[in-house]
């Protein structure tokens, strides 16, 4: 059996849109530990942290 810390449970959801469209994404995310939004180019990134990731912070 494979590591645990080999496979990954973050979530990641990329859309194609404007700064404006990333600005308010962003706002709606206030208040969530741990989200992570990243733009580039016309592309939005949102990184949503697994539990794997809250195990080693605890």
């Amino acid at each position: 059996m494979p590591p645990l810390l080999d496979k990954t449970t973050d979530q990641r959801i990329v859309h194609h849109g404007t700064w404006e469209q990333f600005k308010f994404i962003q706002k709606g995310f206030d208040g969530s530990p741990g989200m992570r939004l990243f733009y580039y180019d016309g592309t939005i990134e949102i990184l949503i942290p697994g539990q794997d990731h809250e195990a080693l912070i605890d």
